[in-house]
């Protein structure tokens, strides 16, 4: 059950998962790569080592594989920092999802 403090408004799957996340930083355009901690419908917790705050827009890519998504696919999108990883979490941030597109990725 959760806690009177989770506001969770979807069930969040633990899937590790390659991700890039991008931010406009004080040296301008910034990214981090690492993985997915978990992932809902309306949001994803991010595995980097980058540290932004509340409120900080980001684009992400996160890559599906064929085992997943019956082909091997990239979620797309834009959302905005939440909070940053917790103590006894993996270093990451929380974002919510504001728009999405999933897109084929080629085969190399």
């Amino acid at each position: 059950m959760p806690s009177k403090n989770e506001y969770r408004s979807s069930v969040r799957l633990p899937l590790e998962l390659p991700a890039r996340v991008r931010w406009k930083g004080l040296q301008g355009l910034e990214e981090a790569e690492g993985k997915t901690g978990n992932i809902s419908g309306n949001g994803v917790f991010f595995v980097v080592s980058a540290r932004l705050g509340p409120d900080t827009p980001i684009t992400f890519s996160v890559q599906f594989p064929s085992e997943i998504a019956k082909a091997s696919v990239e979620l797309v999108g834009q959302g905005r920092v939440v909070r940053q990883s917790r103590p006894g979490e993996p270093p990451g941030v929380a974002a919510i999802i504001d728009d999405y597109q999933l897109v084929p990725m080629s085969a190399a």
